[in-house]
């Protein structure tokens, strides 16, 4: 299975000009399939995800839920404080080994919808300056 790094946190990626569009913050939304009878193993190394999420800088929220009316879908929701902390957290080794992992549990993945999270329960109030477009 997984081996998780036990470090105390992950490390932050380079915090690039004020002014750079990056640190608008990043959202993606994804459903993801599995294969027949592997919803529970999928579902249990994306909770394993999560959980190494809640150490990773910048990750606000990394959620997995199952669709109540199509029992079979799961849905994955993250936000983040920009897409170079999302980068340098799907970068990661442990990250990586999760991913390669995974991939046989899983039948199909639907295109990710990006989103750029403005606010909510969980966020930190938005950086001024940060264009959102």
């Amino acid at each position: 299975m997984i081996r998780w790094s036990h470090s105390d946190e992950l490390s932050e990626p380079v915090e690039p000009s004020p002014r750079d569009w990056v640190l608008c913050r990043s959202g993606v939304i994804g459903k993801v399939i599995p294969r027949p009878g592997e919803r529970d193993e999928l579902i249990e190394c994306l909770l394993a995800a999560a959980h190494l999420a809640q150490r990773a800088h910048g990750c606000y929220l990394y959620l997995v839920s199952r669709s109540e009316e199509h029992s079979e879908e799961i849905w994955i929701v993250e936000a983040w404080r920009s897409k170079a902390y999302q980068e340098a957290w799907l970068a990661r080794p442990e990250v990586r080994e999760l991913i390669d992992e995974t991939r046989e549990l899983i039948a199909s993945v639907s295109e990710p919808i990006m989103t750029v999270p403005v606010g909510g329960k969980g966020l930190v109030p938005r950086r001024t300056g940060c264009n959102a477009s």
